[in-house]
């Protein structure tokens, strides 16, 4: 049942990383587009070496040569510029990148060349550069200059109270005691490392900074990745007995732990693949082999969905250790011979190793070792010569005498051929053998082509299947659709009640949240009432439409069947319902679901009016200018008279109370308007939707003021043409841009 657990939790794990994955490749790719469309149109060159930076770093991990190409124009940009402070940023930029790749020479030279253009006084930055000089003489193994670099940065930032350069510096020089195997004294500056990033994070929290935060729970992160690795470390001490490595194990994993749900929550991939490794790591040195075996597995994925080369290397080295130690030969080697992939890619920056095939491999070594063979005999050749030149010479001057000493040296001589034979018949067999194993190689080429080939296929497959579930969902939405418009008032009959008047009703996605509701009815002893609402509700989509349907419910109880009539009452009771419907409680975290809604009352006997609106306002065009001010006067509260006149009509705007239907840090009683209408005059009820949508030359808001200066120029036209006229002008602001949010307006003519 363990092992069950365990394999589900993976399943788990590996169906969330790929559903992250699929989402931050589409939001990153979104965003480098965006980058560089901004890049193309900005003029201020500043900003733009800015955002060449910002694409250089989205490059770093995946294209390292496009990385330093986009860092090169903006440190280019920045020497025309002479701005000294972004042009030595820019050659940091290049010397991290350089780092990255292996290339500690231009490393090096890109990060004094910086120090060189920074002032003394200018003591952050020199103290960063520093620190990153100090980082390239720890990979490089230079322990004592890395010390060097790190001391000099630290007492920088000690002078300047620089307390988050203290705290990385304090960890760098405890990575370096852990590399030299002094574990006590690397212990000590990485929990001070880390004790000043908990400060510094409890310090963010309480002035709400929210990328100090995100900084603060990185580096507090990193270091329990740090420390959970010395206590692996520790492991390989000779003569632990088992208490000891049980607490060292536990130890470690408990702070690698720690790290990693802090990754996890800030999604850092980069840690996390880190950390998953660093366990198997340990699971590793404790022969718990399974567990190892998933969590490299699971870290190589993720180090290969963020192009993390050096993290793939040591997993599939690793992986490689673990089917060995487990006797699956053929899957450690395969891990192995992708760990040297791998690892040959990054030491050769022209990537020639990357499209070297097994067939050109094969003819190389087979030439190699055909000419070496070829080389080996003919030495051996010539040295026997040299010897038979030698023998007969020796022979001639020695004559008769000698014959003895020459037969004896005949003798040897064809010992030494006999010998040489022997050499050259094992040098072929060893030929033979390697001929045959590059065969092999072959075949596996070829095994490996089909495999590929059947991942494609299925690939497809998935594919197709995508697609089928897509429709699906879009065929339930449509006929959520279709139930969303049974309840709306759209047809003919249902709107007649309405009397001359427009709906412009434009959803966003298939099925909206804003919703627009209208009836008649009759009281005994009064004259037919006209009750029309338009609402917003919170989100929009799927979302949306079920808060729609909810508020749609709830008005036709409060109306129709409680026969509530008097507007702001109509919003005080709908907000009752929402609040006990959704169980708003007014806790902190809780969701703010609710609507905003311009609720509207008319006697259609005697015109008079009643309005009230949460949030949302009402504006009310008159073909008569005087009616504009005395209607402005008697109806002072949340009302103003926008300025806004041609020479035939005046628009007046009465505003909704500053609260929404839902639960409310204000939660008094909705204002009641009473106007008494003009005949001709036309009344507009709306959502924020279309005044909010951006688009136009600059790509800004709609706004409210150009929504007013068109209706009130087109109020003398009929009530169609007015949608017409709306509709179009909505489509040419949004252009090629996306509509962000639904669109209602109803106009009503009196």
């Amino acid at each position: 049942m363990k092992n069950i657990r365990i394999y589900l939790y993976f399943i788990f794990q590996v169906l969330l990383i790929i559903l992250i994955t699929i989402n931050t490749i589409n939001a990153q790719t979104y965003k480098i587009d965006s980058l560089l469309n901004v890049i193309n149109s900005e003029k201020n060159d500043s900003l733009k070496i800015k955002n060449l930076l910002l694409v250089s770093e989205y490059y770093v991990n995946e294209s390292p040569a496009k990385a330093i190409y986009f860092a090169n124009k903006a440190k280019n940009i920045a020497l025309i510029l002479k701005n000294d402070i972004l042009y030595a940023q820019c050659m940091r930029e290049i010397g991290w990148y350089y780092y990255n790749l292996g290339d500690y020479n231009n490393s090096l030279i890109n990060f004094f060349n910086a120090l060189k253009v920074y002032k003394p006084t200018e003591y952050k930055y020199t103290s960063a550069v520093l620190s990153n000089i100090g980082d390239v003489f720890l990979v490089q193994k230079n322990f004592d200059k890395a010390m060097q670099y790190y001391i000099k940065a630290l007492k920088i930032d000690e002078k300047i109270k620089n307390k988050k350069g203290i705290a990385v510096l304090l960890g760098n020089i405890g990575i370096v005691y852990e590399e030299q195997k002094d574990y006590d004294n690397a212990m000590i500056y990485l929990f001070n490392s880390l004790n000043i990033n908990q400060d510094l994070l409890k310090e963010a929290i309480k002035k709400n900074n929210k990328d100090e935060i995100l900084e603060n729970k990185r580096e507090i992160s990193i270091k329990f990745g740090n420390i959970g690795n010395l206590y692996i470390s520790k492991l390989d001490f000779k003569n632990l007995s088992k208490k000891e490595r049980d607490n060292l194990s536990d130890k470690s994993l408990f702070y690698t732990l720690k790290g990693l749900e802090i990754d996890y929550e800030l999604n850092r991939k980069s840690g996390i693949a880190t950390k998953l490794g660093n366990i198997g790591i340990l699971y590793l040195k404790t022969k718990n082999y399974n567990v190892s075996e998933n969590y490299f597995k699971k870290a190589l994925l993720i180090s290969d969905s963020i192009k993390a080369i050096d993290l793939m290397i040591e997993w599939h080295k690793n992986l490689s250790r673990v089917y060995e130690e487990t006797n699956q030969l053929d899957k450690s080697l395969k891990h192995y011979k992708k760990h040297i992939e791998l690892r040959d890619s990054i030491y050769n920056i022209d990537n020639i190793k990357k499209i070297t095939t097994l067939e050109l491999t094969y003819e190389f070594n087979k030439r190699i070792a055909f000419e070496k063979a070829k080389r080996d005999n003919i030495i051996l050749l010539t040295q026997a010569e040299k010897r038979k030149q030698k023998i007969v010479i020796y022979s001639i001057i020695s004559g008769l005498l000698l014959v003895v000493v020459f037969a004896g040296f005949i003798f040897r001589s064809l010992r030494i051929t006999r010998k040489q034979k022997n050499i050259i018949e094992k040098q072929k067999q060893l030929v033979d053998k390697k001929n045959s194993m590059l065969n092999q190689q072959n075949e596996e080429i070829s095994t490996q082509r089909d495999e590929i080939e059947a991942q494609r296929d299925l690939v497809t497959i998935q594919k197709e299947h995508i697609e089928e579930i897509h429709k699906e969902v879009t065929d339930s939405i449509n006929y959520a659709k279709r139930i969303q418009e049974a309840v709306l008032p759209v047809s003919a009959p249902a709107r007649a009640v309405l009397g001359e008047h427009f709906i412009l009703f434009k959803p966003k996605d298939i099925v909206s949240g804003d919703f627009y509701w209208a009836t008649q009815i009759t009281t005994s002893g009064h004259a037919p009432l006209l009750i029309v609402a338009v609402a917003d509700c919170t989100g929009h989509g799927v979302p949306g439409a079920f808060m729609s349907m909810l508020g749609i419910s709830f008005l036709n109880e409060i109306v129709r069947k409680q026969e509530v009539t008097q507007a702001n009452q109509v919003l005080n009771e709908l907000r009752k319902e929402v609040i006990n419907a959704l169980q708003q409680k007014g806790k902190t975290g809780e969701q703010k679901d609710g609507m905003d809604i311009s609720m509207l009352v008319v006697n259609t006997a005697t015109n008079e009016c009643q309005w009230a609106g949460a949030n949302n306002p009402l504006y009310i065009v008159s073909s008569t200018q005087s009616a504009v001010g005395s209607r402005q006067s008697a109806v002072s509260i949340g009302t103003e008279d926008c300025g806004l006149k041609t020479e035939d009509c005046g628009l007046i705007e009465i505003k909704g109370d500053k609260m929404p239907i839902a639960i409310y840090e204000r939660m008094d009683e909705f204002t009641n308007h009473e106007i008494q209408l003009q005949k001709s005059d036309t009344i507009y009820l709306m959502s924020d939707g279309y005044e909010d949508q951006f688009g136009g030359p600059h790509n800004k808001k709609f706004k409210s003021k150009q929504l007013k200066e068109l209706l009130l120029s087109n109020c003398t036209q009929p009530m169609s043409e007015q949608k017409e006229i709306l509709e179009k002008a909505i489509n040419e602001w949004i252009g090629t841009g996306e509509q962000i949010d639904d669109i209602t307006i109803l106009g009503l003519k009196v």
